[in-house]
C-alpha cells in the first residue's frame, strides 16, 4: 500500500491498526518520517510491514508509476 504524504506517521499507524497483510510504502517530500520515529508513540516506521520511506514529491508516482 502506498501512503502518499505520510508525514510523521499518523496515517501509517492508522493503516497498521487494521492488521492488513499488506506492506506499506510511505512517501513524503521532506524528512518528517525521521521526526515521527521519535514523537509518535506507536512507532509505525519501526514495523516490519513498513518499507523504507520514499522521499519524493507525491505527484511523481501517479505521473510516472515509479519513484
Amino acid at each position: 500500500m502506498l501512503i502518499l504524504g505520510s508525514g510523521v506517521g499518523n496515517d501509517v499507524a492508522a493503516a497498521l491498526r487494521h492488521e492488513s497483510r499488506a506492506t506499506y510504502r510511505p512517501s513524503e517530500i521532506d524528512r518528517s518520517p525521521r521526526l515521527g520515529r521519535t514523537i509518535i508513540p506507536e512507532h509505525p516506521y519501526a514495523s516490519p510491514k513498513v518499507r523504507r520511506p520514499v522521499y519524493n514529491d507525491a505527484r511523481a508516482f501517479p505521473q510516472t508509476g515509479r519513484y
